[in-house]
């Protein structure tokens, strides 16, 4: 289950608006100390929401734990691709030899291998390699030599770990992010009380303005979400309508192995130097700007752009703002 659903959070405004909503409670709460004793928020209660601001500013974010995961995804597929590679050499084998409607070709058990995912390619191997040995005498003919199977089996052995190692990695970025929900939590339980004290004892003393001060405005950011299916070797555009350099975007590819993702000054653009290439991780968000991905208005650079570099089919979301 991912962190946003263990840990929910008591409030809608960014982490940033968090921080700084804060800061600016702190300052009145400091300048009306002494007019709010008398309602118990007393000077060390305002310390302790500085102290908790402080440390959940500091904490660090899941940026860490999210680059090992996407090198840990990064090598699986590279390694996905050499074993698919070996299967498909003698899965072409035994198709030139028996013809895909042959019993002895169905006998590998194998449909539609480009759409394989790591686990189902290590699942299929011993499988080929068995038939492969069974059928060796007829398909070595067409080339089928025991090198090729026995190179399955060390490419699908390899492949094993890697496909262990990515969990792990993407549960610690999970736990870092749990970890700063906790702390956000914690710091808005400190903050609203006293500013709901604070605002009810200016109310009662006819103190209006006062009271306006400890209001918080506690409103989600606008975040619009872009999905999509991009074909292999193409290109997807999708609007971003509104955004300013500094609009935060978050970008995810749920399927395939990666895509590029940047800003062009046509739909067609080719990537640039801004473009960024996320790695297929359906449980971690890559963060950054839309500046950061090559969006200059003035220079017209406008158009969100997502390339599809791979052979397979890749799903994307991005969440804007």
């Amino acid at each position: 289950m991912s962190a946003t659903k263990l840990v929910p959070l008591d409030f809608s405004m960014s982490f940033e608006d968090l921080s700084s909503t804060c800061v600016e409670k702190e300052a009145y709460l400091t300048t009306d100390q002494a007019a709010l004793a008398k309602r118990g928020i007393t000077v060390d209660m305002i310390t302790n929401c500085e102290a908790a601001r402080v440390a959940f500013v500091a904490l660090p974010s899941n940026a860490t734990e999210v680059a090992n995961s996407t090198k840990a995804f990064k090598a699986r597929n590279k390694q996905a691709v050499i074993l698919k590679t070996a299967l498909n050499i003698v899965l072409n084998i035994a198709e030139d030899t028996y013809t895909t409607d042959s019993p002895e070709y169905k006998m590998f058990d194998v449909k539609r291998l480009s759409k394989y995912n790591s686990k189902q390619l290590v699942n299929t191997s011993p499988n080929v390699v068995l038939q492969g040995m069974a059928y060796m005498a007829e398909m070595s003919v067409k080339g089928l030599t025991t090198d090729m199977l026995t190179n399955i089996t060390t490419q699908a052995a390899i492949l094993g770990p890697l496909i262990s190692a990515t969990h792990p990695l993407v549960v610690l970025a999970e736990a870092a992010t749990q970890t700063r929900r906790k702390a956000a939590n914690a710091l808005y339980a400190i903050i609203k009380p006293m500013c709901n004290t604070a605002h009810a004892y200016f109310l009662s003393v006819g103190n209006k303005l006062n009271a306006e001060n400890y209001v918080i405005y506690d409103v989600a950011s606008n975040v619009v979400e872009r999905v999509g299916t991009v074909k292999p070797t193409k290109s997807a555009t999708r609007k971003t309508t509104g955004v300013v350099a500094t609009t935060r975007i978050r970008l995810k590819v749920n399927s395939g192995k990666s895509l590029q993702f940047y800003y062009g000054m046509t739909k067609t653009s080719l990537p640039t130097a801004s473009a960024t290439t996320v790695l297929y991780n359906p449980n971690i968000f890559l963060t950054t700007t839309v500046a950061g991905l090559g969006y200059d208005l003035a220079g017209g650079i406008i158009h969100f752009i997502i390339r599809n570099p791979n052979a397979d089919d890749s799903d994307f979301l991005a969440k804007i703002g």
